[in-house]
């Protein structure tokens, strides 16, 4: 700025420096070199607050976080014009081309502009004019104005790995700096040998976690929303020359942040069904910043936008706000997303930003978006074309949620069976539900009883969500697994008018019906619905359990001695000892659970219970003792070897009451351990 002489230069100084700091962005930057640089790009990026390091994937990228292009999801056209203070004018003009080509050949092709990749281009300027200039006597020799102006190209790649999405981008930029109409005391006019030229370089990156250490321990649909951003803003220094021929350079920034999106839908209950419909594919991304910048105190931004459809998912609006401690206090915005013809959009944006020493700003930007999508449809073409790539299946999962998720995860989940659990928990709808129900099966397997309520409780909460639209999409198959979720978890009262859904009942409905009215001490209905299971075996055809005859049979035998019918369940109990020797066949509904895979032994422990009820008391306890000598590694043979010498010492008292009473503990605690308490369900049928 020493160049300029006399009274002319000293008012052209001062309107400079008072014009560069209406521009400047964090607190020091007023007057210093490239600070029109920092004065923000994009309404949506403005509108939250200049936070942005972690987002940065449309065309304003450019200029936050080149890595972030790679992101962008159309090819991007932007604009921002703005009259700013003291008559100056600002602005933007940005392009994003996201994964240029779908399959070039050429090696060199694929690696600089093939599907892993994105270019950008953008430009800022800044022009102020109508300055006067006068002599050192004052005299008018006209008027002059300031333009600097940058020109950027940015090109990012992004590597894929089951650990997460590594983005990393390059932006170089040339600036200059020039001073229209502007004379000497002399009255000579500067050419074009006075404008300033120089360049330089930003850099950036941005990470999304998938399975990297340190989130392996949560959910997958909470960690993909999450990703971390770095940019080096002018990390090769562009500078303008001064009259003293040193150099003034644009201060070096350093900012590094991070950004998710909460996608609501995934942190309400199922069972909220309103909440749920209102907000199914409302989502609200939040972003947080930190910035170091040369001569700067630390900076400090936050912002949020909403993404929520409107007019039946015709357009999209986003509402925006963001605070920070450096450029403004707060920011306002809002956008609206208006798609036209067939595959393009625009998005007006608009952000309204609060400054505490100047007056308030409003900005409008416009994107004009279109050509194919680089979302889940295009990732599923590329992994079609790559045959065996999972690459771009990794893609779609972290765009979760999206209509390709629940074929993806599968696939992923065949081909790294190490992460099977994380993937399968992106599953949406039914597919969820149905994968909860053989997690709980499969765990009920290794025993694990109360985990695998935990997942059937899961599971319940899915079916339930599906099962409460107006229009049932479950299958009877589907109805059934959520009717044995909701035994498993001792809802007899809700499984069954599930199961009652259920339009071509199988032996394995019936069963589990039975099954529920056992839980709820309804006695007839129990009776009825097992004797349907056994008289259904084989009927049409339908495959069937060869162990669900034995399953059916042994409810109904506890149903019919707690209907006091004690004849009629001796005389089946004694035919399933007969029949059912052998080991339950691997997927029987696992609702009881037989922990040690025979029923046999509770057949048994039900015979010695049903004499001693019919008076028959010595037969009684030698049926219990039985149990124990023929089953003695079985569940019910172990229960009555350790009771064997009491049983033997009141027979040989001659206690029948006493022998009554452990007679009908013993019935309660097989009942409860199969999922009904018999006191209770007593009361509850009115006994």
């Amino acid at each position: 700025m020493d160049k300029f002489k006399g009274t002319g230069g000293f008012i052209a100084v001062i309107s400079l420096w008072t014009a560069a700091f209406a521009f400047a962005g964090p607190e020091g930057d007023a007057g210093r070199a490239g600070a029109f640089l920092r004065y923000g790009v994009g309404g949506r990026a403005l509108g939250m607050g200049r936070a942005f390091v972690g987002v940065a994937d449309d065309a304003s990228g450019v200029f936050w976080n080149p890595a972030g292009l790679v992101g962008a999801s159309r090819v991007e056209i932007q604009s921002l014009y703005s009259n700013l203070y003291f008559d100056s004018r600002y602005s933007h003009l940005g392009m994003v081309l996201p994964r240029p080509l779908d399959n070039p050949k050429n090696p060199l092709l694929r690696f600089l502009f093939g599907p892993r990749t994105a270019v950008g281009f953008g430009w800022v300027g800044l022009g102020m004019v109508d300055f006067e200039q006068r002599t050192a006597t004052a005299e008018f020799i006209g008027r002059f104005g300031l333009e600097e102006n940058a020109f950027a190209a940015s090109w990012a790649r992004e590597e894929a790995g089951s650990w997460g999405l590594l983005r990393a981008g390059v932006t170089v930029k040339a600036v200059n700096q020039g001073f229209s109409g502007l004379a000497d005391g002399a009255g000579a006019v500067p050419g074009a040998e006075g404008r300033d030229w120089s360049a330089g370089a930003d850099v950036g990156a941005t990470f999304q976690p998938i399975h990297a250490p340190l989130f392996r321990s949560f959910s997958l649909r909470y960690v993909l929303p999450l990703r971390f951003g770095v940019s080096v803003q002018n990390l090769i220094q562009p500078a303008w020359k001064l009259q003293s021929g040193e150099n003034d350079p644009f201060p070096r920034s350093v900012r590094w942040g991070l950004a998710y999106r909460w996608v609501l839908k995934d942190w309400f209950p199922r069972s909220w069904q309103t909440v749920q419909s209102v907000v199914e594919d409302v989502d609200i991304l939040t972003a947080l910043d930190w910035e170091k910048a040369e001569g700067s105190g630390t900076g400090v931004y936050f912002g949020a936008e909403g993404r929520i459809p409107v007019l039946r998912r015709r357009l999209l609006w986003s509402p925006r706000f963001g605070f920070n401690n450096q450029a403004e206090w707060m920011s306002v915005g809002t956008g609206l997303t208006v798609p036209f013809a067939k595959s393009a959009a625009v998005r007006i944006d608009l952000a309204h930003e609060l400054h505490p020493d100047l007056p308030n700003d409003t900005r409008m930007s416009m994107t004009f978006q279109f050509g194919v999508p680089r979302d889940a449809g295009f990732f599923r073409r590329w992994y079609d074309r790559a045959g065996g790539d999972t690459g771009p299946l990794l893609n779609i999962v972290a765009d979760y949620p999206n209509p390709e998720v629940n074929g993806t995860v599968k696939v992923l989940a065949e081909s790294d069976s190490r992460n099977a659990s994380r993937y399968n928990d992106l599953l949406l709808g039914i597919d969820r539900a149905e994968w909860m129900y053989r997690t709980a099966v499969d765990l009920l397997k290794r025993n694990e009883t109360d985990k695998a309520r935990r997942k059937g409780a899961d599971a319940g909460r899915e079916y339930a969500a599906l099962f409460s639209r107006q229009e049932n999409p479950l299958t009877d198959l589907q109805l059934t697994h959520y009717g044995e979720m909701l035994l498993l978890t001792g809802q007899p009262e809700s499984a069954v008018p599930v199961l009652r859904e259920v339009e071509k009942t199988t032996p394995r409905t019936h069963y589990l019906t039975g099954t529920a009215f056992k839980g709820l001490g309804r006695w007839d209905a129990a009776i009825a619905a097992f004797d349907s299971a056994i008289h259904s075996i084989g009927v049409a055809g339908e495959p069937v359990l060869n162990s669900i005859d034995c399953l059916s049979a042994l409810g109904l035998a506890e149903s019919l001695i707690r209907n006091n019918r004690n004849a009629m369940a001796l005389q089946v109990l004694e035919d399933m000892l007969t029949h059912c020797q052998g080991r339950l066949d691997e997927d029987y509904p696992r609702y009881p659970v037989f922990e040690d895979g025979y029923c046999v032994d509770d057949a048994q422990l039900l015979v010695g219970v049903c004499l001693i009820r019919m008076a028959r008391i010595r037969d009684g306890v030698n049926a219990l003792l039985e149990a124990d000598r023929f089953y003695p590694l079985l569940t019910n043979g172990r229960t009555a070897g350790g009771m064997a010498d009491d049983l033997i010492q009141m027979l040989s008292n001659d206690d029948t009451e006493g022998l009554q009473d452990a007679a009908e503990t013993l019935l309660d605690a097989y009942s409860e351990a199969h999922g009904l308490n018999g006191r209770n369900a007593a009361v509850r049928a009115g006994r």
